[in-house]
């Protein structure tokens, strides 16, 4: 599929978003979470020390956990779709050293006229207008789902 850019939002219905934190080789590993416009979410972790993670979050990482979004936080998926439509995901990475131990999200969407991938640091994510309001909601999702052993 070709990258699509757009100079607000991405002009396209958004069919599926995926958001990564972190990598499988740092500390805390990296959680990925895919949500589709259907509902259906699947939630996974891949790395991270054993020492950072504790048991409990070791153990789930080699589970993945799916199911519907609806029945986590009593909200329609529409509502994040919304919120990653509103999104200017045509921007760069940005130029500044990341803060020790910041992770990077890598945010995949999939629409009918493509894919577009967007990343950007932790800290820059929770503080942006656009994209904190979906990163919230997309964090709530995976505490819910993992019983607060994982995190974005």
């Amino acid at each position: 599929m070709a990258q699509t850019q757009s100079n607000k939002g991405l002009q396209a219905t958004v069919e599926a978003l995926q958001v990564k934190a972190g990598e499988p080789e740092e500390d805390d590993g990296q959680t990925t979470l895919s949500v589709e416009r259907s509902g259906r979410f699947d939630l996974d972790h891949e790395g991270g020390s054993d020492d950072v993670l504790g048991e409990e979050a070791l153990a789930r990482k080699s589970e993945p956990i799916s199911g519907d979004i609806r029945e986590l936080l009593d909200r329609s998926p529409d509502e994040v779709f919304h919120l990653a439509e509103t999104v200017n995901w045509d921007r760069p990475f940005p130029p500044r050293p990341g803060i020790p131990d910041e992770a990077v999200l890598e945010w995949v969407l999939r629409t009918a006229k493509g894919v577009t991938i967007a990343k950007m640091w932790l800290r820059d994510a929770e503080r942006d207008d656009e994209v904190a309001p979906l990163l919230r909601l997309l964090r709530s999702v995976v505490a819910e789902a993992s019983q607060n052993r994982l995190f974005l």
